[in-house]
């Protein structure tokens, strides 16, 4: 009996032994699970400086991107636009007669009516080039002479030529303006602007601006300091002296007795090696002088309104963005931004964060990628990708740690 009491001890511990053995075994090559990542923050928007542009303090203004609307300031009320008006007409006359650039177009004869409009304006001391009846100016010649020294006898003697009378371009240019969305701008009697009928405000001029200058032909006149050699008068100069300062290239001034001074700007700035048109528009000017040196104010404003994004990249006063939590040796391992983010960003803009981290295993090493930050900001839509590494390898659990944790074994 006593041998048979032995006999089963030795059966149930070699039994023991064989199950440690097998347990042994198996904690040896057991599979740990990955590590899922402990977000310290995931989505973030970022603090961005105050802006500093400077917006004249009278009347209203604007500034554009591209082809919408950034921001405006002061009022929005509709107000005299004076020669600004003759974008419209520019834009209205390449419409019926399209123009590529250096092509000089159909002739157009002066006639009578022309030198009676061109009296008309000079006797209210309007803006003019002079014509004489029997002369002929190309298509090109008259938006030149309309948008540099921004003759008002031009204006509506291409109004009268392209669309019969001014009553019925006044009607159709309307409507182009609805058709195109370019809300805050009326036509009224005349296609100069010299009458106060023609209205807009800061806004509406901002998206006729961009409008007009999307126009090669419009850009390439309004890019010119002076024609030399022209019909009857000998040479005719812009009336922007700002052309070449600060990245501007056009496009138009304006005043009349009721706004003393307007001017919509188009200035090329480089942004993050990408080069961006950028508008500003003025109004209700005391003179014009004051229009163009507040525009230029207000353009070098505009560059110095742009802050890099790591100025503003920082998480909870730090770098760390989460952690991947090893419980068998109580570590965290950090992961933290080490990149540069490479674009500028829009003073007062909205920059945003978000960040992703992958599971690791014991197989991810020290530098290896393990997620990413999408930095986005709004103001030019742009988003760039920084990459984030793990700082160190994931340790191995010791085997007194698995041994003790046998749901990662059986």
């Amino acid at each position: 009996m006593e041998q048979k009491k032995r006999s089963y001890l030795k059966y149930y511990l070699s039994l023991v032994i064989v199950v440690l053995i097998i347990y042994f075994v198996l904690a040896l090559n057991a599979t740990i699970p990955s590590l899922s990542p402990i977000y310290l923050t995931k989505n973030q928007t970022l603090n961005s400086n105050s802006s500093n542009l400077v917006f004249p303090n009278y009347g209203e203004s604007a500034i554009g991107i591209n082809t919408r609307v950034l921001i405006s300031n002061g009022s929005s009320k509709m107000i005299p636009m004076a020669s600004t008006a003759k974008l419209v007409t520019a834009l209205m006359v390449l419409k019926k007669y399209p123009l590529n650039i250096n092509q000089q177009g159909p002739m157009i004869p002066v006639t009578t009516q022309d030198l009676n409009i061109y009296n008309n304006y000079l006797s209210e001391q309007g803006s003019v080039v002079k014509v004489v009846p029997g002369e002929s100016l190309s298509e090109y010649q008259m938006l030149e002479a309309m948008l540099l020294p921004s003759a008002d006898n031009i204006a509506d003697s291409l109004a009268i030529w392209a669309y019969g009378s001014l009553a019925n371009y006044s009607t159709l240019a309307n409507q182009y303006l609805e058709d195109n969305q370019i809300s805050g701008v009326h036509i009224g009697v005349d296609a100069s602007g010299y009458d106060p009928s023609s209205v807009a405000n800061a806004s509406g001029l901002i998206l006729l601006g961009q409008k007009a200058y999307s126009n090669p032909v419009i850009a390439q006149i309004v890019a010119l300091k002076v024609v030399p050699n022209f019909p009857v008068v000998g040479e005719i100069k812009n009336i922007n002296f700002l052309l070449g300062q600060y990245g501007i290239e056009g496009i138009k001034t304006g005043n009349n007795n009721q706004d003393g001074g307007i001017f919509i700007s188009e200035s090329n700035q480089i942004i993050n090696n990408t080069p961006e048109k950028f508008y500003t528009s003025i109004m209700n000017s005391a003179t014009l002088w004051y229009a163009l040196n507040d525009s230029l104010n207000l353009v070098k404003s505009i560059q110095s309104n742009f802050s890099n994004v790591n100025q503003s990249l920082r998480l909870s006063n730090s770098k760390v963005v989460g952690y991947y939590y090893q419980p068998w040796n109580n570590q965290k391992d950090y992961i933290e931004i080490n990149q540069i983010v490479p674009f500028m960003v829009w003073n007062s803009s909205r920059t945003t964060l978000n960040i992703n981290l992958s599971n690791v295993t014991l197989k991810s090493l020290k530098n290896q990628k393990v997620g990413s930050i999408t930095v986005h900001n709004d103001f030019l839509n742009q988003s760039e990708n920084i990459s984030l590494y793990l700082k160190n390898n994931i340790k191995k659990p010791p085997l007194w740690w698995l041994l003790l944790h046998p749901r990662l074994i059986l």
